[in-house]
This record gives structure tokens, sequence and C-alpha cells, in this order.
């Protein structure tokens, strides 16, 4: 009798295999340290790789020499330029780059900020631009077009561009219901209407990464941060002791009603 409850321990345990793997992969217990990404080097959080997706913002193709290193959002693919702080990365907008190369007006509407990775609880982003012109997108026509440097009707809206000293009243604003759009450029501001304001704009711009409080103090207890579904995780170097007590305990408890 021992010996058959043994065996149908055996082959309980044996049937928590899949299911203990399938939780393995929902959440990841395991977060790298650091790891390497081609020219960059390597790198560590807030950043990962496609590998460890839950464990910060993922850095595609680092293993392949040849292709760039790019990170993905809804909306577009940012190309990875360069690394130039521990929160800090600069990067090229693949969709506003072509829209700018084919001379698509739409990118005098395109909106950076909603192009960003989504924020999480974890990790938010921001925009820096070095250098950058505020454009004016209206639903109507303004009055004294004159005074504004670059004037264009894209789709359902009117697109200016004012001089520097321009400042366009609010009750204007509001009437022909205005919004600002600030976009990056390649050098300082155009002061005439003489500039191709299509190769005066460019796609790349810094982006700032903040990391949450509760990140930050897992980074200080010697662990990681899983940024989607969050909880400290231990490193790959180690296996998390939470992860080894849950399984002791379905073992001994298992054991325990099928031995008695």
């Amino acid at each position: 009798m021992v010996q058959f409850s043994f065996l149908r321990f055996l082959v309980l345990c044996y049937s928590l295999l899949p299911l203990l793997a399938e939780d393995e992969k929902k959440f990841p217990w395991k977060c790298p340290t650091t790891f390497q990404c081609g020219k960059f080097g390597e790198l560590q959080f807030p950043f990962t790789n496609t590998s460890n997706l839950g464990c910060g913002l993922p850095i595609m193709h680092c293993g392949d020499g040849n292709q760039f290193k790019t990170v993905h959002s809804p909306k577009t693919i940012y190309r990875l330029e360069s690394i130039d702080g521990i929160n800090s990365v600069s990067v090229t907008d693949h969709r506003l780059k072509k829209m700018l190369k084919y001379r698509n007006c739409t990118a005098f509407t395109y909106d950076l900020k909603a192009a960003l990775p989504p924020n999480s609880s974890m990790l938010s982003f921001q925009i820096e631009m070095k250098n950058n012109i505020t454009l004016l997108r209206c639903k109507h026509a303004l009055a004294n077009s004159t005074k504004y440097i670059y004037h264009i009707s894209c789709n359902d809206s009117e697109i200016y561009y004012p001089s520097q000293n321009f400042e366009t009243g609010k009750d204007n604003m509001v009437e022909n219901e205005c919004s600002t759009l600030e976009l990056p450029i390649s050098s300082s501001p155009p002061v005439d209407n003489s500039t191709d304001i299509y190769t005066f704009l460019h796609a790349e711009f810094r982006m700032l990464i903040s990391v949450s409080d509760n990140c930050l103090k897992c980074q200080e207890n010697g662990t990681q941060c899983d940024v989607h579904n969050f909880h400290c995780t231990s490193s790959k170097e180690g296996a998390d002791p939470r992860r080894s007590k849950l399984a002791v305990d379905i073992i001994l408890k298992t054991g325990i009603i099928y031995m008695f």
C-alpha cells in the first residue's frame, strides 16, 4: 500500500511540472543583471533584451550584428542611435522620418509624445529635444496669415509656423480650435519662409526613461524589477527563494496527503 501511495505521489508531482513551466513563462522570476547588445556593449536595467521582455524596455536585435538596434512602441519603431546615460537614449522615429522623406504633410500633425512606448506603473517616458520648433495646428484658417513664416493646409488642419516674436491670442486659439505641436529640428529655428521645412525638420530626439520608486527599491535590495507585473525578481545568477519555497511546499504537502 505504501509503495502504491508513493507511486501515486510521483505521478502527481510529474503532472505538476507542465503547470510550473507554464507559470514560469507567464511570470518570469529571473532577470539578467546585464546583457550584451552589439556595439552598445553591456547594458543593464531599465533596458532588457527580447529574451526577458518583462525586465525593462526591450531592445530588439541585440544578438544580430547586421541589424540596427530598435525599440518598438504600438505606433512606431525607434532606431537606437546612442545610449546617453543610464536612463537616456537617442533615437530616430522611423515613422516621422519616412513622412519627412516622402514630403507627407501629416508629419506636421505627428504627435511625438503620443507615439512613445506606453507608460506603466514602473516605467514612464518623456521626450527631450535639443532644438525644436512649435507649430500651430488649427481647425480653421487664421487671420493675418502673413505674420507666419510657414503655412500649409493638410487634410482637415491648417498648420502654421509663427515667427519667434509673434504670439497668437488665447481667444484666437480657442476660436479656431488651435493646439501647439513641437517637432525636432536639425539646428536653430528658421527665420524666413525660404527654408524647406521638410528637410529642416528631423526625426531624432532623446528619450528619457523614468523608473518608479518601487523599481528603484528592487535595485537597492540587489534584485531586479519586473515592469509588466510588478514584483522584485532575482537575477539570473541565483534562484528566487519564493519560487523554491513554493515548489517545496507543494511537494511536501502533496506527499503527506498521499503517504497517509
